[in-house]
């Protein structure tokens, strides 16, 4: 018997989910991305299976590799042919036959992680102690009855709480309460050594946040605490949307990128998104053109762009922003209701150009400007290479020092297109990244995926080998992440279609 079908013959012995039939499912994460076929997938459902296949892979010296959603862009949750995918979506999360449970279990704790409740107009720094394998969405719906939310929410709410902050995912909240690595205050993990497979406890906050971004090369997550916070009243709230329209990328990108610079250093904002609108985001008949508040922030002159940046934040925040906006002639400021900045950041997703037929290829993402000023340089860069190639319209967030850009081009469902759509984003990197003028880094916002220690700087892989040698010394969890020179290798290559 060969080591694979002895290893599901012991999965199927000990009674731990696994598949046989279709790894190739699980080749690839959102990334687009492969290391090919993974050794085996197995779905375990406590901390004793976790074990349970940890041990058996220190053994047989394979590899493992913990995915939670399979949300990255950066391909941070892939196995190749000598590696254990381990989907840990289920832990903490279901009863003890696997199935995942409507109400999820949580803690409240407090910063000395005592069990506590919340109290009325509480000022204390809380966090919840939730399942690994919870998502942010589902943790909101259950804080909301309490009129509180988790402190940051990236925008695939349904990523994995444990998976962000293994990519040190930031999202709504990041602007004022910074990424995943600055709201984790507990970590329950698995971890492996000489001595054998263990549970341990974290609680140190500074290691803590050395360890955000670690994807999954420590040990699996069983539990996490994150911090939560009051929701605000709207009485509390201002949302701001400000828009300026005109027919050269260049100037939009120059004006708005130094207003963002103002605003950074003057106002303090809970959510700060930016999107392009033109003719082809809405159809004649969308119901959105009834709004009378919304409807003209999305009209655009034909052979003319509009940009738009949506605030939202504490009102005492955002006292400086109409005083700022009045320096920058033509941008035009609207402050419109709590409802209809919900729509807007529904527009703002909408933006990223997803339609019938069609897929975001990802690769040119998370691009980080630690200038603002330089997005028109950015802006006029991505519409040079991309015009007349392939669909598409930038979107993306202003954080504390500065804005990530996303561009995704939109590849029919072929071939043909998905390796268009794969050279424009090599030929972005190649001309964006690797030019200092434009003052870029690559993927600060959802991890480095494969490139995790090609592209950190020496002080990290510094701090990630230390991390490794203390957390995982057998070196099993995810080894090919702190290769130099990652295989980048695109699974649109391997398509017949």
């Amino acid at each position: 018997m060969n080591l694979k079908k002895q290893f599901l013959e012991y999965c199927r012995k000990e009674n731990i989910l696994f598949t046989d039939k279709h790894d190739r499912h699980y080749c690839s994460d959102a990334s687009f991305l492969t290391l090919g076929d993974p050794f085996a997938v197995v779905f375990p459902k406590n901390e004793a299976e976790v074990k349970k296949i940890i041990t058996y892979a220190l053994e047989h010296r394979l590899a493992v590799t913990p995915r939670a959603m399979g949300s990255s862009t950066a391909g941070a949750a892939l196995a190749d042919g000598h590696a254990i995918l381990m989907v840990v979506d289920r832990l903490g999360v279901c009863d003890q036959w696997g199935v995942r449970q409507r109400k999820p279990k949580v803690t409240i704790v407090d910063t000395e992680l005592k069990p506590t409740e919340i109290r009325e107009n509480d000022d204390r720094r809380l966090y919840a102690i939730v399942g690994g394998g919870l998502s942010t969405d589902e943790l909101d719906r259950y804080l909301k009855k309490m009129n509180y939310h988790t402190a940051v929410v990236p925008s695939s709410g349904w990523s994995s709480i444990a998976g962000n902050f293994a990519t040190n995912a930031g999202g709504n909240g990041t602007p004022k309460y910074g990424t995943f690595k600055d709201i984790v205050g507990y970590l329950k993990m698995v971890v492996a050594d000489e001595q054998g497979v263990k549970t341990i406890e974290i609680k140190d906050r500074a290691e803590i946040e050395k360890m955000g971004g670690f994807q999954g090369t420590l040990g699996v997550i069983l539990e996490i605490g994150v911090l939560i916070v009051p929701i605000l009243k709207p009485s509390e709230t201002e949302n701001v949307v400000l828009s300026y329209e005109s027919d050269d990328i260049s100037e939009i990108g120059e004006k708005m990128g130094t207003l963002i610079e103002d605003t950074q250093k003057n106002c303090s904002f809970l959510n700060a998104e930016f999107l392009f609108i033109d003719p082809l985001l809405l159809n004649e008949d969308d119901a959105l053109w009834e709004n009378k508040e919304l409807a003209d922030l999305l009209r655009v002159k034909e052979g003319s762009r509009k940009m738009l940046l949506l605030y939202q934040g504490e009102k005492k925040g955002m006292r400086h922003l109409e005083s700022i906006v009045k320096k920058y002639q033509g941008v035009r400021y609207r402050s419109i209701s709590n409802e209809n900045m919900n729509i807007m950041l529904g527009v703002r997703k909408a933006a990223t150009g997803k339609s019938t037929g069609r897929v975001a290829i990802p690769g040119f993402e998370d691009i980080y400007v630690t200038k603002p000023s330089k997005l028109g340089m950015v802006l006029r860069k991505i519409f040079e290479l991309c015009e007349g190639n392939l669909p598409g319209r930038p979107i993306g967030h202003q954080y504390i020092d500065g804005i990530v850009i996303h561009y995704r081009p939109q590849a029919l469902v072929t071939r043909e297109e998905y390796l268009k759509a794969w050279e424009l984003n090599q030929k972005l990197t190649e001309e964006i990244l690797n030019n200092k003028e434009y003052c870029t880094i690559k993927r600060k916002e959802h991890g480095l995926g494969l490139e995790l220690f090609k592209l950190s700087d020496a002080q990290r892989r510094e701090e990630l080998s230390q991390l490794k040698q203390k957390y995982d010394p057998c070196n099993i969890f995810n080894p090919h992440l702190f290769s130099p020179n990652p295989k980048i290798q695109f699974i649109g290559e391997h398509l017949k279609i």
